[in-house]
């Protein structure tokens, strides 16, 4: 009982002196900086991860891109990504098992690699305007215990309508010509003895596309100094999105195969471009979030998506969900 009387007499000192060490940590503070509306924005960003998870295939890339926000008007983008090599990918991914045709399950065997992308875009942004939310800024998180402080700020909400430009490729590999749909009379080859390669090599794909979409745009321009902490920046930009992809161009590269029914191999170029059915749509959704404060060197960025790419359908699977990660560099460009 002695023992029971002690052990609740230290726990009850100690938060005793927990709470008086919060209650009397009192933290002055001025705002410096608190008009998402009208600040503009500028930061260019480095993504060294983004996965794309694939029915057939997973795909790691890593990018570069920079996005400029005027006030409450105008957002203008630029983002490229490219796979890493083949080699890293393996690594990351595993060995990758060829999936070949079958008639009763339409499985197909194309492998995506070498992806390369980029895009110009610009959102325009309608209907703004600022909401009061309360905000609790970390001052200070350390090891027993966290301070912060309870403050109203300003937080700007606008429907944005998204359109941009972009260009994308691929190179499909270990195709099977059963997955091009191949007819003979297609490539004028009249002798029905002839006798393909199951893997019949690769071919490129090119795509030129337009998106047209619409979204939530929000923006938080919180900036501190206080008395014991500094100068504090609570700076993100979040975009939830739509978009339509329609294809402007595709084209498939000539692929060479190579009959094998005689001694000596004949190799024919086929025009899988002109065979092939593309599909002529596509959409993605998703969300991207960005810490854009000025105060520290680097910031951190998050991005997913998921959607359905136009495409050659027939040979690949074109269902993906995306998943990034960045650093950026953000500046103001005052108002």
């Amino acid at each position: 009982m002695k023992n029971i009387k002690i052990i609740l007499f230290i726990l009850s000192t100690t938060y005793c002196s927990l709470s008086f060490a919060q209650s009397s940590d009192t933290v002055y503070y001025n705002i410096e900086r608190n008009d998402p509306k009208n600040i503009n924005n500028l930061y260019a960003y480095a993504m060294p991860l983004n996965i794309d998870f694939l029915i057939s295939y997973i795909n790691i890339s890593y990018g570069f891109g920079a996005e400029y926000n005027h006030r409450d008007k105008l957002i203008l983008g630029v983002d490229f990504r490219r796979s890493y090599t083949e080699k890293l990918n393996e690594l990351l991914k595993g060995t990758s098992q060829d999936n070949y045709h079958s008639e009763k399950q339409g499985i197909v065997s194309g492998n995506v690699k070498n992806f390369t992308t980029y895009e110009f875009s610009a959102q325009f942004l309608l209907g703004g305007k600022l909401r009061v939310h309360n905000e609790k800024p970390v001052m200070n998180d350390g090891l027993n215990s966290t301070t912060y402080i309870k403050i109203k700020t300003k937080q700007f909400l606008a429907l944005a309508l998204r359109a941009s430009y972009g260009y994308h490729q691929y190179n499909i590999t270990n195709l099977s010509m059963n997955d091009m749909n191949f007819k003979y009379t297609a490539y004028k080859i009249t002798n029905p003895s002839v006798l393909f390669d199951d893997i019949a090599g690769s071919t490129m794909y090119y795509m030129q596309f337009v998106s047209l979409g619409a979204g939530l745009y929000q923006k938080q321009d919180l900036k501190l100094s206080t008395n014991s902490y500094g100068v504090k920046d609570y700076s993100m930009i979040t975009h939830y999105y739509f978009d339509v992809l329609i294809p402007t161009s595709q084209e498939l590269t000539n692929m060479n195969v190579s009959d094998r029914s005689t001694g000596t191999s004949i190799n024919y170029e086929a025009n899988v471009d002109e065979h092939t059915i593309m599909t002529s749509y596509g959409f993605r959704a998703g969300m991207k979030f960005q810490s854009v404060s000025k105060l520290r060197k680097i910031n951190s960025g998050a991005k997913f998506e998921i959607g359905f790419l136009p495409g050659p359908g027939t040979i690949t699977n074109n269902f993906f969900i995306s998943l990034g990660l960045d650093l950026n560099i953000s500046f103001d460009t005052h108002k």
